[in-house]
């Protein structure tokens, strides 16, 4: 009998929808999602180099330590919504899992992941932060996405109770979008990836979510508290302008 999750790995709470890791299967130790525990907590993270989800949750059972293939899980976790718990287990070679009469396996990447490195890009020692409605800094995105040219960038820059989101792009124009927030600390100012902060975002639906901002190039951390389901942070990497 596998041991426990005591929430499903699909929906808002843990992080649904696109996934941080990457697709490039020259580089397999970025194509996984790397699992394992800690007493009564599940740690599960995904990264592609610019960008890293972390999602946490309650577990019941013994120790699990792997690396699995994070399209496999990801086109899986779509069905798992209803699950009320999820069986999880591995070996050396094999993931499996169990959610009611059905179950699912999968072969393990055999690769040595930079765990240290990994959790090291979380602990953020931020310069300043920023706390605004998820939603609001979503809609933001997508009116100034089509301005964000050929890159697909966009600036945040936030100060004085508002955060705002600035692109531009020589054939399209031009586009300043205002979002109310509470800003503290260092003013932010770096410029990111359109798509990956919507992907950061995506977690975060319908509560406020607080970046943390770190000088130079550092990454940028979004957490929120939790609301009953997984404990989410991501990261991402801001660009070199």
């Amino acid at each position: 009998m596998h041991p426990r999750v005591s929430a499903p790995p699909a929906g808002r709470g843990s992080g649904g929808g696109s996934h941080p890791a990457s697709r490039e299967d020259a580089l397999p130790i970025f194509t996984g999602v790397r699992m394992w525990t800690e007493g009564d907590v599940l740690t599960l993270l995904a990264t592609d180099r610019y960008r890293m989800a972390l999602a946490t949750l309650d577990w019941t059972g013994g120790r699990l330590d792997a690396l699995a293939p994070a399209a496999a899980l990801s086109a899986l976790a779509r069905g798992l919504g209803a699950a009320p718990s999820v069986g999880l287990g591995a070996d050396s070679d094999r993931l499996g899992l169990t959610w009611g009469p059905d179950s699912f396996a999968t072969a393990l990447l055999a690769v040595p992941f930079p765990d240290e490195r990994a959790r090291e890009l979380v602990r953020a020692q931020p310069s300043g932060a920023v706390e605004l409605d998820a939603e609001a800094l979503v809609a933001a995105l997508r009116r100034a996405s089509p301005y964000a040219g050929p890159r697909g960038t966009v600036t945040l820059a936030g100060w004085d109770g508002e955060l705002r989101v600035i692109s531009s792009d020589p054939h399209s124009g031009e586009s300043e979008q205002v979002v109310k927030a509470s800003v503290s600390g260092g003013r932010l100012g770096a410029t990111y990836q359109a798509r990956y902060l919507l992907d950061a975002l995506r977690p975060f639906a319908g509560r406020t979510v607080r970046i943390e901002h770190q000088d130079g190039l550092r990454p940028t951390v979004f957490t929120a508290p939790p609301d009953g389901g997984a404990a989410v942070t991501c990261v991402v990497v801001p660009m070199r302008v």
